[in-house]
């Protein structure tokens, strides 16, 4: 079976149809488990019809690296448990790259927030704007309001939940004690 003007086939044996093809792509938009009637709904079909083109994908995506999961009530794609190695590997964030000088400000921010911008430049001795900027960037810290008893009324900053994961806290407690050096 071809179209007239080009030669190619519409639809090769085995080959997804329009309404399969569309529901793939329904489906990894979504990204999450979607109801039967979800899919009918969207795509203009009836419940049977888009069962039935479930069922197709299903065999299709036999010898394919995903899979299509029939779960909560609804069906989604997802990668096959033998490529879950690959798949983690890819999917790891990269880490996250501190220097010493952004991992001096992130510890004074981490013990002492909230504290503004100039009240980390007392305690490190240096100017810090750059290094606020780039933990603000890799979402390290974030603003914490502004002090209203200081001119210009500064933006103060904390650490955020990233901040956590990324050294493997569950509360900002888990910190270790802060030595201080004798002098």
């Amino acid at each position: 079976m071809s179209t007239p003007d080009s030669g190619f086939p519409t639809a090769l044996p085995g080959a997804p149809d329009r309404l399969e093809r569309r529901l793939e792509a329904m489906l990894f938009a979504a990204g999450r488990s979607v109801t039967i009637e979800e899919l009918a709904a969207a795509s203009g079909e009836d419940i049977e019809a888009v069962g039935a083109a479930l069922a197709r994908l299903e065999g299709l995506f036999a010898e394919r690296g995903v899979v299509l999961l029939r779960l909560a009530g609804g069906v989604r794609l997802a990668s096959r448990p033998e490529h879950a190695e690959a798949v983690r590997t890819l999917l790891r964030p990269e880490p996250t790259k501190l220097t010493p000088a952004r991992l001096e400000t992130l510890a004074v921010i981490a013990y002492r927030q909230p504290l503004t911008r100039a009240e980390v430049e007392a305690v490190r001795g240096v100017d810090c704007h750059s290094t606020v900027r780039a933990l603000l960037e890799l979402d390290l810290i974030e603003p914490r309001g502004r002090r209203h008893d200081k001119p210009g009324k500064p933006v103060q900053f904390g650490t955020t939940d990233r901040f956590l994961d990324v050294f493997g806290l569950a509360c900002l407690e888990d910190l270790p004690p802060l030595e201080v050096a004798e002098s």
